[in-house]
């Protein structure tokens, strides 16, 4: 299988969403809210970029997580497998 197709074939593995900032009306910082920073890159997720949802329920930069599953078969964080023939 080449890059591309197997990279495209790891889709069918999470599901994936546009991530949205929500900017308090008064343009002041929520103290209630914590910033994540994701173990794969180390970066937060930017307004509007693709997220991906692992079956565990672990979120990861959608580009991030598909170059990790090309090389690793579970999540980052618990290492539950993310690919039905290897649980």
């Amino acid at each position: 299988m080449d890059g591309q197709k197997e990279e495209d074939a790891l889709l069918e593995y999470f599901k994936t969403r546009i991530h949205q900032v929500v900017v308090p009306t008064d343009e002041v910082n929520n103290p209630t809210e914590t910033e994540e920073i994701y173990v794969i890159c180390h970066m937060e997720f930017e307004h509007e970029e693709t997220v991906a949802t692992l079956g565990c329920g672990h979120k990861y930069h959608a580009s991030c997580i598909k170059q990790w599953l090309l090389r690793k078969k579970d999540c980052p964080m618990c290492r539950a497998s993310v690919f039905p023939l290897y649980q």
